[in-house]
């Protein structure tokens, strides 16, 4: 399947703005369906009056003026000397799921604008939409699209502008390592499965062949968080029906209320190590 981002080849704005004062620039970009995998971000460099450094990160937004950071998707942009579309991948592709997110890119003074780009009459009017992206207008946006914060990169882009900024999302919806599920079997007697490589966004599944009244989960590095069941249904990154083990919690245990072989599905926002075992206690 191919990549997606909402402008594409399409060029962004030509001109620049700025007074000396570091701003973070968003627009919000709503992803739907799953699984998808963010690969990066992008801005437009219209004019080589935008000089470095110039850093990003994604945002997840979670009601109007807040919003978390999306871990592992800090970047920083290798600007040369051309202008045009700049784009830098994150570490690894990171799990999405069907939700408001805002891409944001840091400037030390000046950044691309295109003034009333998301307003009526404006070519963003309506909201764009590519594949499983869309980007509403202001009037729709949760904030207001095309939003801004002064300061460090670590403030949230809370206050919608109308204006268009030339940041973009990169996402797509193949499967890191191609197989969509990796299997793990625990024949009866057997302890579990141990050091098992979780790659982002991929679901895992650990069956034991007894009907087990608990089982343990370990997450043995602590890279990232792990979203798991225990009950057979589908494990999602941030699903409602998932228990979640952060990545600073070394373990858990939890009651398996079913009859028959357990199964524990696991999915993790990031490439991490985890253990499923019988719960020795």
């Amino acid at each position: 399947m191919p990549d997606y981002s909402i402008f594409g080849s399409t060029p962004g704005p030509a001109t620049s703005g700025g007074d000396g004062t570091p701003v973070n620039l968003a627009h919000q970009i709503n992803v739907t369906g799953s699984p998808r995998w963010a690969l990066g971000l992008r801005f437009y460099r219209g004019t080589l009056a935008i000089t470095g450094p110039v850093t990003g990160r994604l945002w997840r937004a979670t009601g109007p003026g807040t919003g978390e950071l999306v871990n592992g998707s800090d970047v920083t942009f290798v600007l040369g000397d051309t202008t045009g579309w700049k784009y830098a991948a994150f570490t690894g592709p990171i799990p999405v799921t069907a939700a408001f997110y805002k891409p944001s890119v840091h400037f030390e003074d000046q950044f691309p604008v295109a003034a009333g780009f998301w307003q009526p009459g404006g070519a963003g009017d309506g909201g764009l939409t590519n594949g499983p992206l869309t980007a509403p207008d202001h009037a729709t946006a949760l904030d207001g699209q095309g939003s801004f914060s002064a300061g460090p990169i670590t403030t949230y882009p809370a206050t919608g502008t109308g204006n268009g900024y030339g940041i973009d999302l990169v996402v797509t919806d193949t499967a890191p390592g191609g197989d969509p599920v990796a299997e793990h079997t625990v024949a009866a007697g057997d302890q579990g499965k141990y050091e098992i490589l979780l790659a982002a966004g991929v679901e895992t599944t650990v069956t034991f062949s007894e009907d087990l009244d608990r089982v343990e989960i370990s997450n043995d590095n602590g890279a990232g968080r792990v979203y798991f069941t225990v009950d057979g249904t589908p494990a999602t990154v941030r699903g409602a029906n998932c228990r979640q083990l952060p990545a600073a919690l070394h373990y858990a245990q939890v009651g398996v209320y079913r009859n028959g072989p357990t199964v524990v599905r696991l999915i993790s926002e990031a490439a991490t190590m985890v253990s499923v075992a019988k719960a020795t206690r």
